[in-house]
């Protein structure tokens, strides 16, 4: 069974890779959705160059500034939630 994992993140690029390399490895059936808060540096400084090797993390690609513990977190959900159609169609 494939599980797919949402990751919303701000911080620490070593971490968020070791997590997603656990979770979803790739050569693992599971994947996972990883949601970069946009004000962060982790955004302005790798735009998600560490997840190059692993085809089963995919990064949202319109991320929004998350005020945490705000309603913008369920924006970020939200939006992370819409998976692109070949990604779907390689799940079912």
């Amino acid at each position: 069974m494939t599980q797919v994992f949402l990751i919303l993140a701000h911080e620490k690029a070593d971490q968020l890779s070791a997590l997603i390399e656990r979770l979803a490895p790739a050569d693992g059936p599971n994947r996972a959705v990883v949601h970069i808060d946009r004000k962060s540096p982790l955004w302005r400084e790798t735009r998600g160059r560490f997840l190059a090797g692993n085809s089963n993390a995919t990064l949202v690609a319109r991320p929004v500034a998350v005020r945490w513990g705000h309603a913008s977190q369920l924006a970020a959900v939200s939006r992370s939630t819409i998976v692109p159609s070949s990604r779907a169609s390689s799940t079912s």
